[in-house]
């Protein structure tokens, strides 16, 4: 275990001495790091299991999502849906959905042996979308501002509105005995709660920010640690101590933060100088997510592969978001390309791997390699059609996306 982590900072050391040079040719950080991964734990193989199981590595991996899914929300420039609120609602709130409804109806005809709230965790990992190992497809000149713009905000929040879904159906998944109604009233309670403290922490952190750079009582360096601290003291209180939802506190918090930092300035966001810290280890977290999937990836490849869940993926990076997509967008001035570039680049990585970690620890034994095989299935065919396929363009360091695993 010790010679795994020691490799794996190592490789990730030398993965970011030379980000710019990889990105120059196709190459990107995470893939690289998803590589490491993979090399590396052959020599643990005998080992993946019981360490992939390990509670620790559980918490971690929450409290990363926790911090990945503020800092996307305080990313997001523009209005509350970017510079494009119309596009980005449709997509949000058309596309979006029908995409969940449409991967759970093949979910159920491809997965008949999964019961329903398992296929539901499925559908969680393969739709959110996330730029992380294919930043480059939004640098392409074929890809307008437009497109570009929708596709970063949506990123930036789609995997925070399906996490209380994702709660719910892991719930249902592994409290089966427990009635569905109970868990389903508790899943709106913890729902609830979360909002709550995440208007209340993010509220109260952003307007003390702000009057205490107006009155100069702190430094850019301390607002800089601050911002970071913001997601773990809501998810703290959240989860542990009131037992609510704590990705969708970090989630709200994000938001709410935003607008009290900002003021007036909503449009412009959080300064991006406050930002950097939280960037930059939530960059580190993704990476080391990503060198954690590699060694996901060799152990699924040890096992069988099923069809239906194959088929599954295969959908879920085409037709299950292309299909919602271009219905959700008819109506709009958006020509015909630009629908169809919305719906086929939809890259999956963070967000799925770290569900698929989080469904592995709560699966029965009967069924944990489930969501392993869906997620190295999702993220790798993602991998293939959108970092290894798709057109780039040259690097371009004003281009920012909506997660930070891309930065």
């Amino acid at each position: 275990m010790i010679v795994y982590i020691l490799i794996a900072l190592v490789w990730l050391l030398v993965c970011l001495s030379a980000d710019q040079w990889l990105d120059r040719r196709r190459l990107s950080t995470p893939l690289l790091a998803f590589t490491g991964g993979a090399l590396a734990s052959l020599l643990v193989v005998d080992e993946l299991n019981t360490m992939f199981d390990a509670p620790v590595v559980e918490h971690v991996v929450e409290v990363v999502l926790a911090l990945l899914l503020f800092v996307d929300a305080i990313e997001v420039r523009g209005g509350l849906l970017g510079d494009d609120p119309a596009l980005t609602g449709r997509l949000l709130g058309i596309a979006f959905p029908l995409s969940l409804l449409l991967a759970f109806g093949l979910g159920l005809l491809l997965l008949p042996e999964l019961p329903w709230a398992a296929v539901i965790v499925m559908v969680c990992i393969a739709i959110p979308t996330d730029f992380a190992h294919s930043a480059g497809i939004l640098r392409s000149p074929h890809i307008s501002a437009r497109v570009r713009n929708a596709l970063n905000v949506e990123s930036g929040y789609n995997d925070g509105i399906v996490a209380p879904l994702f709660v719910f159906a892991l719930s249902v998944v592994e409290l089966h005995a427990t009635p569905v109604e109970e868990l389903l009233l508790e899943a709106v309670r913890q729902s609830a709660v979360a909002i709550v403290v995440g208007i209340g922490t993010g509220l109260l952190s952003g307007w003390a920010v702000r009057y205490a750079m107006r009155t100069e009582i702190t430094s850019a360096a301390s607002v800089r640690t601050l911002t970071v601290l913001v997601p773990l003291v809501t998810y703290t209180i959240s989860a542990p101590l009131l037992n609510a939802n704590g990705f969708v506190a970090a989630f709200v918090a994000g938001i709410a933060y935003r607008w009290a930092r900002a003021g007036r300035r909503t449009l412009e966001g959080v300064p991006h100088r406050e930002t950097l810290f939280a960037d930059d280890l939530g960059r580190f977290a993704s990476l080391a997510l990503w060198f954690l999937f590699g060694g996901l990836a060799l152990l699924v490849l040890s096992n069988e592969f099923e069809l239906g869940l194959l088929l599954f993926a295969a959908l879920a990076l085409t037709l299950i978001r292309l299909v919602p997509v271009v219905l959700a967008t008819l109506g709009t001035t958006l020509e015909v390309r630009e629908r169809v570039q919305l719906g086929l680049l939809g890259p999956r990585g963070t967000a799925s791997i770290v569900f698929g970690l989080l469904a592995f620890t709560a699966f029965p034994d009967d069924m944990y390699t489930q969501p392993f095989y869906a997620m190295a299935l999702v993220v790798g065919g993602s991998i293939v059609l959108h970092t290894l396929l798709a057109p780039r363009g040259a690097p371009d360091e004003s281009v920012r996306t909506g997660s930070p695993g891309a930065r």
